[in-house]
């Protein structure tokens, strides 16, 4: 996100023309992504006042280098927060209700865990198992008469509590939903259920097979991962090595290509270093991040539609894309010296979006504060990524 200190709508006419609610009356009375006013001035001019106008802009330059805009001030006070900071404003908002377990609001809570990890406060951790506690003592099923891939990948939540806790019984939770992948006699079925043929499915079902099979310790779930993987490699992937939604469409969804890399990512740092499917998997991840590099745009950001530039500027799928970027980067997946200056864009942009205080009520819902005209679909996996990224 970019805040100008000023903006100058410059119009040469010799007729005086009338007000209007355009660009320049709304920068001035509104606060855009929440950030503040830009001083904006309509200015015309006839052609034989040129020189005035100069002279005009340079006391405005001169203003404008004195009193940055508002919204300036705001985008750069966001950039110098450190990420525990946002990690801390947002779990004030976010991570708090569990009303059915699904991936939404199951890693806002797993972002909480992550919280209480990184700075030894217990207050988030115990607050998730209150949470849960319904579905742990059986009153509430984890797994819904109508279940879906986002119901699958809810399950992460509770493998994220048996790591953290070693409480088996939130193992046995994370097990019903990788348990879903083979059939009554034990046998793998040919693919995770529930995916629809979109490439979403990276991601709904392949960390929950890999996170249970390095809590049990049995191998049968990381086959499953990667036959699941290559199965949905064999619908969706694109020559150019980039994903198409699903077979109905070939357009490459920006959240349907960050889903991707944020499965593989997830499920690449539960599985073992000697498991013979790991190279596969591995090898996936990386040809896909190198694929979606090009398309990064100047501000650092990945689109609606991934190859279409003309399409607008995809916060969610950016936000996927920059985590299983950063993952990979500290384990050391990847060249550092092609993906960390895109990872860095990637990290600039975002960290301008999330404000000070986020939005509490669904009147005012999270998606207005960054692009009030375009439906982001921003979630609580985004919110609460820097609390993940270790």
């Amino acid at each position: 996100m970019h805040a100008p200190d000023r903006v100058i709508d410059l119009r040469v006419s010799e007729r005086i023309a009338p007000a209007e609610d355009d660009l320049v009356t709304q920068l001035a009375a509104s606060s855009p992504s929440a950030t503040g006013p830009v001083p904006a001035l309509r200015l015309q001019i006839t052609a034989d006042s040129e020189q005035a106008a100069l002279e005009l802009f340079k006391r405005i330059d001169q203003a404008a280098a004195r009193y940055p805009a508002p919204a300036r001030r705001a985008t750069q006070s966001r950039l110098d927060r450190k990420p525990l900071k946002v990690a801390r404003q947002l779990a004030q908002h976010y991570g708090h209700k569990l009303n059915e377990v699904a991936y939404i609001p199951a890693l806002a809570l797993v972002g909480r865990i992550r919280l209480s990890d990184l700075t030894g406060e217990p207050s988030h951790l115990a607050d998730v198992e209150r949470i849960v506690a319904p579905y742990v003592s059986g009153d509430k099923p984890t797994l819904r008469e109508n279940t879906s891939g986002s119901n699958l990948s809810g399950h992460l939540v509770f493998s994220e509590l048996a790591r953290v806790t070693g409480n088996r019984r939130y193992t046995e939770l994370a097990k019903a939903a990788a348990d879903l992948g083979f059939d009554e006699q034990g046998n793998p079925l040919p693919s995770m259920p529930f995916h629809n043929e979109m490439s979403d499915a990276f991601f709904m079902g392949t960390p929950i097979l890999v996170e249970t099979g390095q809590l049990t310790g049995q191998k049968k779930y990381f086959d499953m991962a990667l036959r699941h993987m290559k199965f949905m490699q064999a619908l969706d992937l694109r020559p150019d090595g980039i994903y198409r939604h699903s077979p109905l469409d070939e357009a490459a969804w920006g959240r349907g290509n960050g889903f991707p890399a944020l499965g593989l990512a997830l499920s690449l740092t539960a599985l073992p270093a000697d498991d013979p499917g790991r190279a596969d998997m591995l090898a996936a991840y990386r040809r896909h991040l190198k694929a979606l590099l090009p398309h990064q745009d100047p501000t650092g950001m990945w689109h609606q539609v991934i190859d279409h530039p003309e399409s607008y500027r995809e916060f969610t799928a950016t936000a996927m894309i920059t985590f299983a970027m950063l993952r990979g980067l500290r384990n050391g997946w990847l060249e550092r010296s092609r993906v960390e200056p895109a990872s860095r864009r990637a990290c600039a942009t975002t960290s301008t979006e999330p404000p000070s205080s986020a939005p509490t009520t669904a009147a005012e819902p999270w998606r207005s504060w960054l692009q009030p005209k375009w439906p982001t679909g921003k979630t609580e996996t985004e919110r609460l990524a820097g609390a993940r990224l270790r």
